[in-house]
């Protein structure tokens, strides 16, 4: 079908219908343009798969980080109520149904990765990451993230965010505050290649963490 929609493929609202002249999700300006919808969707019996090795890093949080994060998060729900009442950007609403340390720690990832090529000679697309629940941690928050290189044996990225994580985390918490969108972009949050499908992101929460790993590293 025809209508006002994002152009720009790196965005998370790529050619999705947009009712006004600029993106939510990346600040472009919106063109009327075609688009495709799904009709019928038919899955495998048997899913498709790819195997490699690769040096991979968990990323794990102290317990400790659950109240600052949670304490955050409600002051960013209360300003985005008192801003936009019962109208919340699609954006915003992951900041409402879901854990504040689901949120932080994927968009952290996205953020990190991000900030791969200003630090080593690298590609943004030589490392990517993942998250999932462990719901039986005990002395750790449930939420676990994996970083890990994108060829097989590996290609020294993944050992070098090990080696000098906090620097990582300031370069992205420096990067993210330079970019002037709304609510995260491809520049400063998503990413097109993410498992998740760009799915429980704030870009205001991630900086958070970014911020409290080189402030408050004890949580981690």
């Amino acid at each position: 079908m025809r209508t006002i929609t994002c152009s720009h493929p790196r965005c998370s609202r790529y050619h999705q219908p947009m009712p006004s002249d600029i993106c939510t999700a990346c600040s472009k300006p919106t063109r009327l343009a075609e688009i495709t919808e799904v009709e019928e969707e038919n899955l495998f019996d048997v899913a498709y798969t790819t195997q490699y090795q690769v040096p991979v890093l968990r990323i794990e949080m102290n317990l400790e980080l659950a109240e600052p994060l949670q304490e955050y998060a409600n002051k960013l729900k209360q300003q985005i109520e008192n801003q936009f009442g019962n109208e919340i950007p699609s954006e915003l609403t992951p900041l409402f149904q879901t854990e504040p340390a689901d949120l932080a720690l994927h968009s952290i990832c996205h953020q990190i990765g991000i900030s791969v090529p200003l630090l080593v000679l690298s590609d943004r697309q030589d490392l990517n990451s993942y998250c999932e629940t462990e719901k039986n941690r005990v002395n750790t928050l449930k939420t676990i993230a994996y970083f890990f290189d994108t060829t097989d044996g590996g290609n020294g990225t993944c050992e070098e965010l090990f080696d000098r994580f906090e620097a990582f985390a300031v370069r992205a918490a420096q990067l993210v505050e330079a970019c002037n969108c709304q609510y995260g972009c491809p520049r400063c949050l998503t990413d097109a290649r993410c498992p998740q499908d760009n799915q429980a992101l704030n870009k205001a929460l991630g900086l958070f963490l970014l911020q409290s790993i080189s402030d408050e590293s004890e949580y981690f």
